[in-house]
């Protein structure tokens, strides 16, 4: 689900790109877009650098070219000494990412569809803390959703919008507290 309000910081979207290698899948949709859109914004808040520039130039086209975008982006990371994440960081920033999204959701559908992909997937590594809340968002989906039996009505079916998106968001919030604390991503992110 793409989702078209979320502001991505380049160190988030570095994250993004280097967690999309170790699943080596695209679970991230337009990257290059999605990079040279953040070089146009870098632009208008008076960063002047060339391959900036450059990156933001290759906004014009509809579907960047990805070779030319990790070009220049490459270029950009060595003017301005900015390495790329390990992955276990950008596992737990796509995660963070993710419950931000979720427990920013607009509806029910939303919830439901940003809650599925963890029951699609098993999400499963490194560090021990993104397994573990990737698995508990595959059992809470379950909990919500769960129509096994035709007799039995989903605990989110019974609930209206605003109820579903306010218990979202609340059980979501000691993770996301977590993950947005740089204290505890240093620790979760040290070799387990």
């Amino acid at each position: 689900m793409k989702d078209t309000t979320y502001n991505y910081t380049l160190q988030e979207l570095l994250c993004l790109r280097t967690f999309d290698e170790v699943v080596r899948s695209r679970i991230t949709p337009n990257f290059s877009k999605q990079i040279t859109e953040w070089a146009e914004k870098e632009l208008l808040t008076g960063n002047d650098s060339e391959s900036l520039l450059i990156l933001a130039s290759l906004n014009f086209e509809s579907h960047p070219i990805d070779y030319e975008v990790n070009e220049y982006l490459g270029r950009y990371q060595r003017e301005v000494n900015v390495v790329n994440p390990s992955a276990e960081l950008s596992a737990l920033v796509w995660l963070r990412i993710q419950l931000t999204l979720l427990m920013n959701a607009n509806s029910s559908e939303e919830v439901e569809g940003r809650l599925a992909f963890f029951s699609i997937y098993a999400l499963d590594y490194s560090p021990r803390a993104f397994a573990s809340i990737a698995y508990r968002l595959n059992n809470f989906y379950w909990e919500l959703y769960d129509e096994s039996m035709p007799a039995f009505n989903s605990r989110a079916s019974s609930m209206s919008d605003d109820e579903l998106k306010m218990y979202v968001k609340e059980w979501c919030e000691p993770y996301y507290r977590v993950l947005i604390n740089e204290d505890w991503l240093s620790i979760l992110t040290n070799r387990e």
